[in-house]
């Protein structure tokens, strides 16, 4: 084993190299962006010396780690998986709270936890289509624990009751009522009375 990684110690640094870009390019850490790109650069750099000295196979298996990490984070990124895991990674936190948060005159809790704005996206209809908000777009993202599940509903079908609820709650204002006409609210159902709610702010530049 030693001998081997000895012998291939640039490609195991290479795979891991590409393993840690997607790792946080999925999660959608900054750090991935300058990262990924001194990957591309070595990348490129391996590849150009194998090929002049003709050994097509070490210089096409150079783009495999590449070429995996785009296979899976890319469609990872346009799905919600990273929602389903940062949710798995806190609920039971959240719940712990929840639990301890008294019913009040007998009406449905509807309790909001804040959990991350990011400044930068990059997300398609399709792995390979143009990201749909980029260049500075703000998104809002907050679980929501809404016993009577109707923050899944359409704005204009949610009750009076549930509106009153949510009134004078700084993490429902925005979700109420649009910032801005670029303003979008995606809420999505994490199972039980568990919802995931992202807001995009569009840049108004676009």
């Amino acid at each position: 084993m030693p001998t081997l990684f000895r012998k291939y110690w640039f490609e195991t640094f290479h795979a891991a190299l590409w393993i840690l870009v997607g790792a946080l390019l999925f999660f959608r850490q900054m750090i991935g962006l300058p990262l990924a790109l001194f990957a591309i650069v070595l990348c490129a750099v391996a590849f150009a010396i194998n090929a002049l000295h003709r050994q097509p196979r070490a210089a096409f298996l150079i783009l495999a780690a590449p070429l995996a990490t785009a296979l899976v984070v890319l469609p990872l990124q346009q799905s919600a998986a990273l929602n389903w895991v940062e949710f798995s990674l806190a609920k039971a936190h959240y719940q712990a709270r929840v639990d301890q948060m008294p019913i009040r005159d007998g009406q449905p809790r509807l309790i909001a936890f804040h959990m991350e704005d990011r400044g930068w996206q990059a997300v398609g209809s399709s792995p390979f289509a143009p990201a749909t908000y980029v260049r500075g777009d703000y998104v809002i993202e907050t679980l929501v624990y809404d016993e009577s599940g109707e923050i899944i509903r359409p704005p204009a079908s949610r009750s009076q009751a549930w509106r009153l609820r949510a009134q004078g709650r700084p993490h429902f204002n925005s979700i109420q009522k649009p910032l801005t006409p670029g303003h979008r609210v995606q809420v999505t159902a994490m199972g039980g009375a568990w919802y995931w709610v992202e807001q995009i702010v569009q840049d108004s530049g676009d």
